[in-house]
């Protein structure tokens, strides 16, 4: 695992075309156009990013690129509880009779499933030596995903997917080189998660039984504190509430590394977080034309400024296992439409609820970290 970035330059993407660079490169482990049309198909999401990788000091520098081979590997799958209408707070069940989507389209199914897991990279490259030896690099590049699920699925008799296991049939899209230098290399790449049902009929996907799903689950997971109680979950989109168009889900992804005067990281405790609302106001927006009936175009939005900020507990890495934290902020924004009819000079409130926190050390100076939010915008009346 190559996770110490030593000797980091900044990259000159102009320095080379990305036609030139990836034509002399052998990219292994892609799938292809039959594979990618199985997979794109019910309960799947498309993830796509860029990375940076370098190597450590111990390696020798980047002269050329002959091969990148990927592979996904799977870690954790989980089906969690996400706002919708529920028939009330004492139970589950939700009110299939109306679903509720917000001003872009996306609708509140009350279920969503994430996946986590690595792409692990391997890159053979000719070094930059008297000799000119071949060397390679290997890396871990952690995602993370989520599919919306319905609250049902109709077969084996109509079972909460919440109570549900999923198998994760995966494939790369695509993989390219978008430059390197002596010492780094910036790829970007895409991936097709595709979820299936463990049922009966689960052996016409994959040869391995659906008890493997088991292994996905990590042990020793550290205690989150933050999340949103599930009485306040539910109640985000309530019945009663006649504005439940204005709201958005953020999914937040982030590669962090523990500040330098601190130890290292043995074993994750525990994460605390919370959210730091900086400021809002309303914007205009030009209208324009939508092919898709299920989004609203209005000429408002709320433009929203926050701090996601979460405090980690580890035991370090040293003889004592003594106890330490760290502290990080991670700023983030947001363009929630608004409902018509809205002034410039309305005043909103922000609810802002912390669906899913997962973190994990990737080594014992970098942690992996995940996070779902929902953001709900309520006007506010001002009495005088």
């Amino acid at each position: 695992m190559v996770y110490n970035f030593y000797m980091k330059e900044k990259l000159n993407k102009s320095s080379q075309c990305d036609e030139d660079i990836n034509a002399s490169i052998v990219f292994n482990g892609l799938c292809s156009d039959e594979e990618i049309k199985e997979l794109s198909s019910e309960y799947w999401v498309e993830n796509s990013s860029t990375s940076e990788l370098c190597i450590p000091k111990e390696k020798p520098f980047i002269e050329s690129i002959y091969s990148l081979n990927g592979k996904i590997k799977i870690l954790k799958t989980e089906v969690i509880m996400t706002p919708a209408l529920y028939k009330n707070i004492d139970d589950n069940s939700l009110d299939i009779s109306s679903s509720i989507s917000n001003l872009e389209g996306n609708t509140a199914t009350g279920r969503k499933l994430i996946i986590i897991g690595h792409l692990n990279l391997c890159t053979t490259y000719t070094s930059k030596t008297t000799d000119e030896s071949i060397s390679t690099l290997n890396s871990i590049i952690p995602f993370s995903s989520t599919i919306s699920l319905p609250y049902k699925i109709p077969e084996p008799n109509g079972t909460d997917t919440l109570e549900m296991d999923f198998y994760i049939s995966h494939c790369i899209k695509n993989l390219k080189v978008i430059s390197f230098n002596h010492c780094c290399i910036c790829i970007c790449y895409n991936l097709i998660l595709k979820a299936i049902p463990c049922t009966e009929d689960y052996s016409l996907y994959v040869k391995n039984p659906c008890e493997d799903t088991k292994n996905y689950t990590i042990e020793q997971e550290p205690v989150i504190y933050g999340l949103c109680p599930l009485k306040c979950l539910k109640n985000i989109l309530s019945v009663n509430n006649s504005n439940n168009t204005d709201w958005q889900e953020l999914f937040i992804c982030k590669h962090l590394t523990i500040p330098p005067y601190k130890l290292d990281i043995c074993q994750i405790l525990s994460v605390n977080s919370y959210v730091n609302i900086l400021c809002k106001k309303i914007i205009c927006c030009p209208i324009t034309d939508s092919n898709n009936p299920s989004i609203i175009i209005t000429d408002k939005k709320l433009a929203l400024e926050a701090l996601l900020n979460f405090k980690l507990t580890y035991i370090a890495s040293n003889n004592c296992h003594s106890i330490h934290s760290a502290h990080f902020t991670i700023p983030f924004s947001a363009l929630i439409p608004v409902s018509n009819p809205t002034n410039i000079t309305d005043r909103f409130k922000i609810t802002n609820c912390i669906e899913y926190i997962y973190v994990s050390n990737l080594n014992c100076r970098e942690i992996f970290l995940t996070t779902l939010l929902m953001l709900k915008v309520t006007n506010v009346t001002c009495r005088i």
